[in-house]
């Protein structure tokens, strides 16, 4: 998935609510994204429960930014690309 198609889905939520942030779902359990990677035009959501969750404005621009890269997910030990969504009340989760 590029990253433009993950900023499709927060400026349009299909829900008709703003979507106030993004859960990573690391064996089973759902944590915050709390930092955004970058390398070799790949994204890279970090979940980090011991830091405080990006805020929404900072990860629209960053997407924005780098619309063309291919988005990846990173729980600090595994990185695996990410492959689609499901919007689940207010929290968009991967």
């Amino acid at each position: 998935m590029r990253a433009s198609e993950l900023l499709t889905a927060l400026t349009l939520p299909s829900q008709g609510q703003e979507l106030r942030q993004i859960q990573i779902s690391v064996a089973g359990s759902l944590r915050p994204c709390s930092r955004v990677d970058y390398q070799a035009e790949q994204l890279i959501l970090v979940a980090d429960s011991s830091r405080p969750p990006l805020s929404m404005t900072k990860l629209v621009t960053l997407l924005m930014t780098h619309r063309r890269y291919q988005l990846f997910y990173s729980d600090g030990k595994h990185t695996a690309a990410v492959y689609g969504f499901k919007e689940e009340k207010n929290n968009l989760i991967l």
